[in-house]
Parts: structure tokens; C-alpha cells; sequence
């Protein structure tokens, strides 16, 4: 068992070690990035984070008024 756990660990080491050979490359934007719909993407996002924000806010300021 503890063979196998070496071995695997091992493997896993060699395979990241592979992956870092191109550090200094560019990277190739893809899918959504490529077409800059990742900005609309984010601005949706943000939108509906700030739309509930603004709905919690609106709701705790009605219940301190009903708790008072």
C-alpha cells in the first residue's frame, strides 16, 4: 500500500514538474475571454451581487422598523 502511495505521488510530481515547462508563453485567450463576453459576464454578476445587497438592506431596515 505505502509502495502505491509512493508510486502515485511520484507520478503526480513528474506530471506538474511537465506542466511548468511553458511559464513564459502567452496565454491564448479562449471561449468567452477570446470574444470579451467575459465583461458581460462579470457585469451580470455584479449586477444581480448589488441587487441583493440592496433587497437585504431594504428588508433589515424594515424589520428594525417593525422591532421598534
Amino acid at each position: 500500500m505505502k509502495k502505491a502511495v509512493l508510486f502515485l505521488l511520484g507520478c503526480l510530481i513528474q506530471i506538474t514538474m511537465f506542466a511548468q515547462d511553458q511559464v513564459n508563453a502567452e496565454p491564448v485567450p479562449t471561449g468567452m475571454n477570446a470574444n470579451g463576453k467575459i465583461w458581460v459576464v462579470m457585469a451580470v454578476c455584479i449586477t444581480i451581487l448589488a441587487g441583493l445587497l440592496f433587497f437585504m438592506v431594504r428588508v433589515d431596515r424594515k424589520l428594525s422598523k417593525l422591532e421598534k
